[in-house]
């Protein structure tokens, strides 16, 4: 299984994993995360450059920030900023483990951030965008703080 690196083949992880750099899926391999799977990515991504990433039941990525075109997985992330530089319009960043932002953000145009598990903390720090969406689903802010247009959330 790599652990780094770009596959060559398809893959399937089944066990505990530790990224010890960035993995990268081309086509036309597969990367199948099976069941019970618990992949930690550290400060490293996992991300398609046109292969598949599948994720069945219960595994367990952390952290859990994940990119989707639709119910594509492009790609799982170390970080908000990481996600943003790696998403492309009409793609969703979804935020399911907890996270402390550094650094002030930006939602990149015609992106969705959606914060669905979780507890993002501001720690003093911003969120914006100006064409894309950020939808808070089962997750929380803190301190939750939101400038709202007609439209929807427009700043954390």
């Amino acid at each position: 299984m790599s652990t780094s690196g770009t596959l060559s083949q398809d893959e399937r992880w089944g066990v505990s994993q530790t990224l010890t750099g960035n993995v990268t899926v081309p086509s036309p391999y597969d990367l199948i995360l099976w069941e019970d799977a618990t992949i930690n990515i550290g400060s490293y991504y996992i991300k398609s450059t046109g292969g598949s990433i599948t994720e069945q039941s219960d595994v367990s990525v952390s952290p859990r920030i994940m990119v989707k075109n639709g119910a594509t997985i492009k790609g799982y992330y170390p970080s908000l900023a990481s996600a943003f530089s790696n998403a492309s319009s009409g793609e969703t960043v979804y935020m399911k483990s907890s996270q402390t932002l550094s650094a002030d953000l930006s939602v990149p145009s015609g992106v969705t951030l959606e914060i669905s598990n979780g507890t993002l903390t501001m720690n003093g720090k911003k969120i914006t965008s100006d064409d894309g969406d950020i939808i808070i689903n089962g997750g929380s802010v803190s301190p939750n703080i939101q400038v709202k247009t007609v439209s929807g959330i427009y700043g954390l």
